[in-house]
């Protein structure tokens, strides 16, 4: 798949680790034949997903995010309320 100058890769985890990096922030070469780190793991981690982010799904990204976080804090309101 291709890239754009403006789009974004984000990295998944099996420990889930998740990072998000613009693609204008990586080299186009590394070292010779070495190619280029996006992120270390720590040992028995690996990483299990790679997905492009197009400039104009970010928005759509960002919603579902704000989505997610806002249910969170319905789910802990409520546990409080009947605790």
């Amino acid at each position: 798949r291709t890239v754009h100058e403006d789009d974004e890769i984000m990295v998944t985890t099996s420990k889930g680790i998740v990072i998000r990096v613009p693609v204008s922030g990586i080299k186009v070469q590394g070292r010779n034949t070495q190619g280029v780190r996006i992120m270390k793991v720590d040992g028995g981690d690996r990483v299990v997903g790679v997905a492009r982010l197009a400039k104009e799904e970010e928005k759509v990204v960002q919603e579902k995010l704000e989505d997610a976080a806002t249910e969170e804090e319905k789910t802990e309101m409520n546990a409080e309320k009947q605790a």
